[in-house]
């Protein structure tokens, strides 16, 4: 599915005639620069009213699959200045020297990690009968510049990293990336955590609409598996990857 959302006027922008107009909930028509007007159909618009939470519960679904062991992907495209990264994250901001997305600005990001911890203490029961269920949550946080696969919760931008790691393609396991750092997280404390510390490592730079516009693409992946272990016999009876992905910003329009 396809979802399109158009972001209020910013400060700056007070007074200007919006190029963006709502003609439904799955239409929006855009005014292009040499004035055209080009309609667009999408599963569903949401405007410049809309909040994080109304986002979320349309994307809700991608994470539930990923909990029933289906890999999913949530991606953010767009222009750049155009809420991508709020859309994806939410408004971040510092208390205690700590990274905090809290309230009604939560992002996808922080969203569904609670809906993933939530699914951890609901499968994680007590032993019955001699089975017993356990769920682990794993998470990394790559970014891809200039055709360079980094990682972010090792790089270090004032060093830098001129060959980046590889992309393999694996029959068992799927396309991955050997080299990277997978931490397991018990909270959504120590998940997001894991997402400040890969944040500020991004690479980000001003440009006419944004101060701080990404450069690249970011992938925060979170792996969910459930162990079921029956008297001296276990085995992973689950096993799925949730991409959550902010695209570096595209200037097409």
């Amino acid at each position: 599915q396809v979802f399109a959302r158009v972001r209020p006027p910013q400060d700056h922008e007070a007074g200007l005639a919006s190029a963006v107009e709502l003609l439904g909930p799955s239409l929006v028509s855009v005014t292009q620069k040499h004035g055209a007007r080009l309609d667009l159909r999408f599963d569903r618009v949401f405007g410049p009213d809309a909040g994080q939470e109304d986002v979320y519960c349309k994307v809700q679904k991608s994470v539930q699959d990923f909990l029933a062991g289906e890999s999913s992907t949530v991606l953010a495209y767009g222009q750049t200045g155009c809420g991508k990264t709020h859309t994806m994250t939410g408004k971040a901001t510092a208390h205690s020297g700590e990274f905090a997305v809290t309230g009604d600005q939560r992002g996808i990001i922080p969203r569904a990690l609670e809906d993933v911890f939530t699914w951890v203490q609901m499968s994680s029961e007590s032993p019955v009968g001699g089975v017993s269920v356990e769920s682990k949550v794993f998470v990394s946080f790559l970014e891809i510049y200039n055709e360079r696969v980094l990682d972010l919760l090792r790089y270090d931008k004032t060093r830098g990293d001129k060959e980046g790691l590889e992309i393999r393609d694996d029959p068992s396991s799927g396309i991955h990336v050997p080299k990277l750092t997978v931490v397991q997280v018990r909270s959504i404390a120590e998940a997001m955590k894991v997402l400040e510390i890969g944040t500020s490592s991004r690479h980000i730079a001003p440009n006419g609409v944004n101060s701080v516009s990404s450069r690249a693409h970011a992938v925060f992946q979170v792996v969910a598996e459930r162990h079921v272990s029956c008297d001296k016999s276990s085995s992973t009876v689950a096993h799925a990857k949730l991409n959550l992905v902010d695209l570096a910003g595209s200037e097409k329009w």
